[in-house]
């Protein structure tokens, strides 16, 4: 998500009691484990060590988008998480508030 997606963060973050355990749980979890990444002359990007070894990545990875921010998978563990998503998503289709159509429908 870049500069943008943490700046938001920030401002949520920044709404919450200084004191509060949650806030500070949030700003270790986001920001403390934020790093830079690195790209090559030709725009690909080179994760660091530490992310590469959480995401389980060997010689294949998988890139997925997610609106304004993507996440990368390796392809297998991806695959098992998507089918849990969709079933989730299907399962609580209702708290996705939508406006309502013309109409009513």
């Amino acid at each position: 998500g870049g500069q943008a997606l943490l700046e938001r963060y920030q401002a949520l973050i920044e709404e919450m009691d200084p004191y509060d355990d949650a806030r500070i749980a949030f700003e270790r979890a986001i920001f403390g484990a934020a790093r830079p990444l690195a790209f090559d002359a030709n725009g690909r990007v080179t994760l660091p060590k530490e992310f590469a070894e959480h995401a389980g990545l060997d010689a294949k990875a998988t890139f997925v988008g997610l609106g304004s921010r993507f996440e990368i998978w390796s392809p297998e563990r991806f695959e098992e998480r998507k089918s849990n998503a969709q079933s989730f998503a299907r399962d609580n289709k209702r708290a996705l508030k939508l406006p309502t159509r013309p109409g009513g429908v």
